[in-house]
């Protein structure tokens, strides 16, 4: 983006609006018709053509960052991110579904893969013996999300999850487990923000501290059994959660809208 085409002054902008909204607002107009990589100049820079001190263009485009619309890449500048992935929760769809209907290409990285006698999957009989399955979810090939999944062993072994399989890039689990008889059929999820913990901010080059999005699903399938358990847990600049509601006419209840 070139200084010619930054707005020089906020003159126009709402006066009652904080500097730093006001400049927000502007970029985040001129950010829309940038390619996505584009870097933007530096807040030194920007300052001078908004007249205003640095750590207000600063506040504006960190939040910009925070809405997803911007990253900065320490060393090398502030740059148009991807759009953030997108889920509609009343749709019970795979990560690799998500991010093909929002035109990406979904990928994984095997982390783990083992069998434990420590991890028992809750909900069912006894709290059976579980697979531990660690996956690491990216899209375009960026980091997006971290997956840690308990099945039940029968479920494993059902669905022939052996290493070859586990560690094709292109693997989906709920594909697989349609494939093989096993179709996910509801889920039971909760969703709760949070700061990413070392090690998940390593997996998915979070700057600490930073924000994730963090999915808990219950997943069953034909019988109402059990398939999985899964902890997934999302970069949260690179994850958008949306939904729509809307009023059951004549009952004064809110339904969804899907």
């Amino acid at each position: 983006m070139s200084d010619a085409n930054m707005p020089s002054c906020l003159d126009k902008f709402d006066v009652m609006m904080p500097p730093y909204l006001r400049i927000a607002d502007a970029l985040r107009d001129d950010i829309r018709n940038l390619p996505i990589g584009e870097r933007l100049p530096g807040e030194p820079a920007l300052a001078a053509r908004w007249g205003v001190a640095r750590a207000t263009v600063g506040k504006a485009v960190s939040k910009l960052v925070d809405e997803g619309l911007l990253v900065r890449r320490q060393g090398a500048g502030t740059f148009v991110s991807e759009p953030p992935l997108k889920r509609q929760p009343q749709s019970l769809s795979s990560f690799s579904q998500s991010v093909a209907r929002e035109g990406g290409r979904a990928g994984q990285v095997l982390i783990a893969a083992h069998a434990s006698r420590t991890a028992r999957v809750q909900g069912t009989t006894g709290g059976a013996a579980g697979f531990v399955l660690e996956r690491l979810r990216t899209v375009d090939g960026e980091p997006i999300a971290f997956f840690s999944s308990v099945l039940p062993l029968w479920v494993v072994d059902r669905a022939g999850l052996d290493l070859r399989v586990l560690s094709d890039d292109a693997f989906s689990l709920y594909a697989r487990l349609s494939l093989m008889g096993l179709s996910p059929t509801r889920a039971e999820e909760t969703a709760m923000a949070r700061l990413a913990n070392t090690r998940e901010a390593r997996l998915l080059a979070l700057r600490r501290p930073a924000a994730v999005m963090d999915i808990r699903r219950r997943t069953y399938g034909p019988d109402d059994e059990l398939l999985e358990v899964v902890d997934a847990v999302y970069a949260g600049d690179r994850y958008q959660f949306a939904t729509q509601w809307a009023q059951e006419p004549g009952t004064g209840e809110t339904i969804d809208a899907h």
